[in-house]
């Protein structure tokens, strides 16, 4: 049975396991408070009955053999490293439920046909070494061990020493990825991270795709002048011309529809002083939507935008980041999701992801379905991030009826 008192201890106890104590929760990959969350889920998994290990790539997996451990693995889990200042519910949500899943299905008496595997994610979020869904991509092999050995965090620290630090060789990561015959099925179970399911007060969210992405950076160059003396017809000025490029980058938004969202979150001006017209403006650029097309024609008017600068004497750069595109979820996963939460008595209705998660990655290897849980106010990514120990327990409950099925299916 599903214990409301173990979710909220789980995750008070990783809440305290954080660099910046109130204010938030700071918990970045290979850092000492990872270390310590780490040891706690760990020992939380051997006393769930799991066979644990540590895989090179820095997850954590926690197995419950069953009857045929033969079989391929139902899979679910979600990540625990977190962003600078972030919430205590992001990712640690997910892998809590599933560690309580794991602590119902022992105490039941439940043995599945098919092994169930519980995983915590490292680095999903990439604050730490840039990368996001990092973990997740190299436990499939998605990103060469070599690539992988050599990414840095601000620091200089490369994820091989930092891992190593911990114990963890990327030398034995090639013999440990799983393939596609390894998996049955992924769920993830997730807070919403944004105001939906609270405004239309549904319990459960049928994730039904994950939204197409793409990033960037521009730089706008121009020229530096005194800002007193030097005429307004005679300036080039980076600042007017970042200003017209990103207003025209919102509005293309809006005029296209179809849940396009655009965003520019970082801005840097150079020299930077109030007194002096800026010769360089680098800023960055982020657009998703469930449709490909419109996220590519967000780029084809962001790229009209950049040009038209050259007719105000302006030069640009533009680094594409790339496109991450959508991921559709499996239908009979989804319909599972939705008559579990039925027979239980939960609301439940479909939406998009907008955010990226590790489901994006294991859509590569096998069927995908996530559970989204409402969100106080829509807020995530901050230290007022919330969803109720209760609304956590009901997404358990579900979690724990669709990999059964899975498992028995």
């Amino acid at each position: 049975m599903i214990r409301i008192e173990r979710i909220r201890a789980d995750i008070e106890a990783l809440r305290a396991f954080t660099a910046t104590p109130g204010a938030g929760v700071t918990r970045l990959s290979f850092s000492p408070q990872e270390g310590q969350a780490r040891r706690y889920l760990l020992t939380e998994m051997e006393r769930a009955g799991l066979a644990v290990r540590e895989h090179p790539s820095g997850c954590l997996l926690g197995r419950l053999a069953g009857k045929n451990p033969g079989r391929p693995a139902v899979l679910t889990g979600s990540h625990y490293d977190t962003v600078h200042n972030g919430g205590a519910f992001d990712g640690v949500c997910g892998l809590v439920a599933a560690l309580e899943m794991a602590r119902s299905m022992r105490e039941d008496g439940y043995f599945p046909s098919n092994p169930v595997e519980i995983v915590g994610f490292l680095e999903e979020e990439g604050t730490r070494f840039g990368y996001g869904l990092l973990c997740s991509a190299a436990l499939l092999g998605l990103i060469p061990a070599e690539e992988l050995a050599a990414l840095r965090d601000d620091d200089g620290v490369t994820f091989a020493d930092a891992a190593a630090a911990c114990g963890l060789s990327l030398a034995d990561l090639p013999a440990e990825v799983l393939r596609p015959d390894d998996l049955k099925a992924f769920v993830e179970l997730h807070i919403e991270q944004g105001p939906v399911l609270e405004q239309y007060r549904r319990e459960i969210g049928v994730v039904d795709c994950i939204a197409a992405m793409c990033f960037g950076q521009v730089t706008v160059c121009g020229r530096a002048d005194h800002a007193g003396t030097t005429p307004t017809e005679l300036r080039l000025d980076a600042m007017r011309g970042a200003v017209e490029v990103i207003g025209r980058f919102y509005e293309a938004a809006g005029q296209l529809g179809g849940g396009v969202v655009a965003t520019v979150g970082k801005l840097v001006v150079h020299p930077g002083s109030a007194n002096v017209v800026p010769d360089r403006v680098v800023f960055s650029v982020d657009y998703r939507c469930r449709d490909g097309g419109l996220v590519k024609r967000m780029r084809e008017l962001l790229l009209e935008a950049l040009e038209a600068l050259k007719a105000l004497g302006l030069s640009y750069q533009y680094e594409d980041g790339g496109v991450l595109p959508a991921v559709q979820m499996d239908a009979r996963i989804m319909a599972s999701i939705e008559e579990e939460a039925a027979r239980l008595g939960y609301s439940s209705m479909r939406l998009p992801s907008g955010a990226g998660h590790d489901a994006m990655n294991l859509a590569e290897a096998c069927p995908v379905g996530m559970i989204f849980l409402p969100s106080a106010g829509g807020r995530s990514h901050c230290p007022e991030e919330n969803t109720g120990w209760e609304e956590i327990a009901k997404g358990a409950r579900v979690l724990e009826a669709v990999v059964k099925r899975l498992c028995e299916s």
